[in-house]
């Protein structure tokens, strides 16, 4: 079973969010806060804005990944990026920041 969670990462590189994972037997919400440092907040974002035209917005599946970004006039892009997807080697700078955060509570 993979960890469960709702981040949200500002433009500033605030990290916010919720993680349900094997660490706590997936019976407890872990709280994250986190700051990003420049290099990865350029990354991550410049990242997600390209991998929109590889992927569309779809019900997500179990594993899926939700990409969203928006600001005050609302979403810019949404799409979804399955597990498959997610090993792919043009998503990897993406996915490597995103696991960095993830995984000290997964």
């Amino acid at each position: 079973m993979s960890p469960h969670w709702h981040i949200k990462i500002w433009r500033d590189g605030l990290v916010r969010g919720e993680i349900i994972g094997r660490k706590t037997d997936f019976k407890a919400i872990q709280r994250i806060e986190k700051q990003l440092d420049e290099a990865d907040i350029t990354a991550l974002f410049t990242e997600a804005d390209s991998m929109r035209s590889r992927f569309v917005s779809r019900p997500l599946q179990q594993e899926d990944v939700m990409v969203e970004s928006s600001n005050h006039d609302g979403v810019q892009f949404l799409y979804a990026v399955s597990q498959e997807q997610q090993a792919d080697a043009t998503v990897l700078p993406f996915f490597r920041i995103l696991n960095q955060l993830i995984e000290p509570y997964a």
